[in-house]
């Protein structure tokens, strides 16, 4: 399956999900940073939708795009989105993550406590999860 295919299934994932949320779903014309507005009756909320890349303790996605003509990484910002969508396509999972809460060029839910049991800095998967996230803030 080619990357581009992953990234069309994955803005379904997040659509199906959102709108069994309530929300009403928009997809821009022209070509933005965002992909997807998510409408709840008050606000237009700016989604960006991420394959996550899952491994054994964690999954993990960008947080920057790519330029293709510099090839240079571009973080996204809060004047161009306002949250993360990321899907496990495995499981068809939906995490969410305001932009400002994000590491700069990655960022990674955990599935499970660090062997070290740190806690600062860890953001843990299950806090995450779409159903579960209030994107009201």
């Amino acid at each position: 399956m080619n990357t581009d295919l992953k990234g069309e299934i994955c803005e379904g994932i997040a659509i199906v999900k959102l709108m069994k949320l309530g929300y009403i779903i928009s997809k821009p014309v022209n070509k933005c940073k965002y992909d997807l507005i998510a409408d709840d009756g008050n606000r237009l909320l700016r989604i960006q939708v991420k394959k996550g890349t899952v491994k054994e303790n964690f999954i993990k996605f960008n947080t920057s795009s790519v330029n293709t003509k510099t090839n240079k990484s571009i973080q996204y910002t809060n004047e161009e989105i306002d949250y993360f969508l990321i899907i496990n396509l495995e499981t068809e999972t939906v995490y969410v993550i305001h932009v400002n809460e994000c590491s700069k060029g990655e960022q990674r839910f955990r599935f499970t406590k660090p062997k070290n049991n740190q806690q600062k800095k860890i953001l843990f998967a299950d806090n995450y999860l779409l159903e579960n996230y209030n994107m009201q803030k």
